[in-house]
């Protein structure tokens, strides 16, 4: 089997957590993975969750230090940090994509998301001004539609 590729779904100093997909739901591998990894020094505290594929390093020493442990241990090669957002924003397209057949189709070619979208923001500020939410909330909601409905507005403030 070849080495598991982990995915860094945020960092900050001292503590990271990384997702391994391929590896999601193998009680075992994350059972070693933490055994192994917490040889690693620098390495204060390892949780990890099998179900969903993820590991919590709490750590004294710069990731790429643990990277290199891992890879070295044949535990995982650390993904560059956009791949993770890639496949994310690449998920989000493919399902609104979806979506919007699906609109499309209920609605025999007269309905599509964007159309829902703009419905259903016109909604929520009429519901927002009738609540008197008139500053933030319906102006927020208002410029969500005008960006929704693709509108060119001055950028500089000119008409």
């Amino acid at each position: 089997m070849s080495i598991a590729v982990a995915h860094i779904v945020h960092s900050l100093p001292g503590r990271t957590r990384l997702k391994v997909p391929d590896r999601r739901g193998e009680p075992r591998y994350f059972t070693h993975l933490s055994e192994r990894l917490s040889q690693c020094a620098g390495i204060v505290r390892i949780q990890t969750n099998p179900r969903t594929g993820s590991l919590l390093l709490e750590h004294t020493v710069p990731l790429a230090q643990i990277a290199a442990f891992a890879q070295a241990n044949q535990l995982f090669t650390l993904a560059p940090p956009e791949s993770l957002q890639q496949e994310i924003t690449q998920s989000t397209q493919a399902g609104l994509r979806w979506l919007n057949r699906q609109f499309a189709q209920a609605g025999e070619g007269l309905l599509n998301l964007r159309v829902v979208l703009i419905v259903g923001l016109a909604g929520l500020t009429f519901i927002q001004v009738a609540r008197g939410q008139i500053l933030m909330p319906a102006t927020n909601l208002l410029w969500f539609l005008a960006q929704v409905l693709d509108l060119n507005w001055p950028r500089d403030g000119k008409r």
